[in-house]
């Protein structure tokens, strides 16, 4: 999702040269409807047959310029015979054979911009303009219980901005699970378990957003869903009656961003689902344990909440752990889900109502 802002300047910059992203599998479909690339080829990493259809499929172009975000030496090796005019990515010590342009990743910037810094070296305006965001970080810095402050709104990953929603498609989602509005919706999986809150935690949440007549809806990948089911169950088990489901394992991202973008609310860990709510343009609320928002992966969105506590030993690493190093995880445990309620209200009095955003209220 934070690629948004790169693919969206790529397609303005050349309009007439068609935009082709590769991707995991499964990611593809999203990007083609939401009209932000023109052709994709989803890869399977462990498919040695996926590989070579790769090869296959890109020889057939001409490329003029090739973005390569990913820093491993293994999409390095994968790129090395692509013909292309120009060839960029992010400099590491080892790369220097693999590309023609490295670019500095500026660790100031949030990672929207850090990955629109890719395309600096061939457009002066761009290169400019992030050198005045790096200097002022007012727009993206936020202190423990406020929102995001201001922001540019010409790098938005906000979707529902730019493209007018899939009727038919939402109706389907809405008809396939028997949605009932108003409804919020909980992300509580994380592929690292320091960044899940806790269950009890999120159980307590569910019967916070039913007393404010809320349905509410459980998301999560396939893997995650005996998780989120565990969730389910204890909050229906708990006193007092609530309007709970999990969907985990039964979405695929398009339908999961049609399910979020009439959310009234959204909560999740800093994970993907937090992102893809600032994609659907709905409010969200961010629980961030052992990480930190100024490694660069906050909600990119006014509509957004932070809740944490201020501890030392945040972060403890980029991505989390699977154990807590200090064997604690006060990251997590001390946040309440009083805490994670307050930033839910504090956002729907700030939100608009779901869905009644459209692509002609742009900036």
């Amino acid at each position: 999702m934070l690629s948004i802002p790169l693919l969206r300047h790529v397609k303005r910059k050349w309009p007439e040269q068609p935009l082709i992203l590769v991707c995991r599998k499964g990611l593809g479909s999203f990007f083609l409807k939401n009209k932000l690339v023109d052709e994709v080829f989803e890869l399977d990493k462990k498919d040695a047959v996926s590989s070579e259809n790769f090869y296959s499929f890109i020889s057939s172009y001409k490329i003029d310029h090739l973005f390569c975000p990913h820093q491993s030496f293994r999409s390095a090796w994968m790129l090395k015979s692509i013909r292309a005019n120009k060839k960029i990515t992010f400099a590491r010590w080892w790369n220097k054979s693999f590309f023609d342009i490295r670019v500095k990743r500026n660790t100031d910037l949030p990672e929207a911009l850090r990955v629109l810094q890719l395309l600096a070296p061939v457009d002066t305006h761009l290169a400019e303009r992030l050198e005045k965001l790096r200097l002022d970080k007012s727009y993206y810095n936020s202190s423990k219980r406020s929102t995001i402050a201001s922001w540019p709104h010409q790098i938005s990953t906000d979707l529902s901005l730019l493209v007018e929603p899939d009727v038919a498609l939402v109706h389907d989602v809405t008809s396939k699970f028997k949605l009932q509005r108003p409804y919020a919706v909980i992300a509580p999986a994380s592929q690292w378990a320091t960044k899940r809150w806790s269950s009890s935690g999120f159980s307590e949440l569910v019967h916070l957003l039913s007393e404010r007549a809320l349905n509410v809806y459980i998301v999560g990948a396939p893997s995650e869903a005996s998780y989120c089911k565990e969730i389910e169950h204890l909050a229906a088990a708990s006193a007092g009656r609530v309007d709970v489901r999990s969907l985990a394992g039964e979405t695929d991202l398009l339908s999961l961003h049609a399910l979020l973008s009439h959310a009234e609310v959204v909560v999740a860990n800093d994970s993907g689902p937090m992102h893809m709510a600032v994609a659907a343009g709905r409010p969200v609320v961010g629980i961030f344990g052992p990480t930190t928002l100024d490694l660069g992966f906050r909600p990119w969105s006014e509509l957004s909440y932070i809740a944490q506590v201020d501890l030392p030993c945040r972060p403890c690493g980029r991505h989390g752990h699977n154990v807590c190093p200090i064997k604690t995880h006060d990251c997590m445990k001390k946040i309440s889900a009083h805490d994670v309620i307050e930033g839910v209200d504090l956002l729907r009095r700030k939100a608009p109502v779901a869905g009644s955003i459209s692509p002609s209220q742009t900036y």
